[in-house]
């Protein structure tokens, strides 16, 4: 026999998933040592876009700036970064090399 289990069309990035169905009892005869099968699901949703908007600040101040997701993620996303000279030098700034973590379920995080 066939068992269906039905999935559900998202439009949250999520990547593969998997389900897994397992016997639990027989009215005749016995369970085998395979008594589970897992099914994998694939993704249709496309995995975010990142972007970054222009920031600007007085000297003295903090610059901060918004990271933006297309769309949620069931996971955290993670995006490393570093800053950068332009016309501005390193005595103009701190450098702020780090990572950027945007929880999942959001769709923006700030670097400052």
């Amino acid at each position: 026999g066939t068992i269906t289990v039905v999935t559900l069309d998202d439009d949250v990035f999520e990547g593969e998933e998997t389900v897994t169905v397992a016997l639990t009892s027989t009215s005749q005869g016995t369970l085998g040592t395979s008594s589970s099968g897992t099914g994998t699901i694939t993704d249709t949703s496309d995995a975010p876009v990142v972007t970054i908007g222009d920031a600007t600040i007085a000297e003295g101040g903090s610059l901060s700036f918004t990271v933006s997701l297309t769309k949620a993620s069931s996971t955290d996303i993670t995006i490393p970064y570093t800053t950068s000279d332009g016309t501005a030098t390193g005595g103009d700034y701190t450098d702020n090399d780090a990572t950027l973590t945007i929880t999942a379920g959001q769709t923006s995080g700030t670097i400052t």
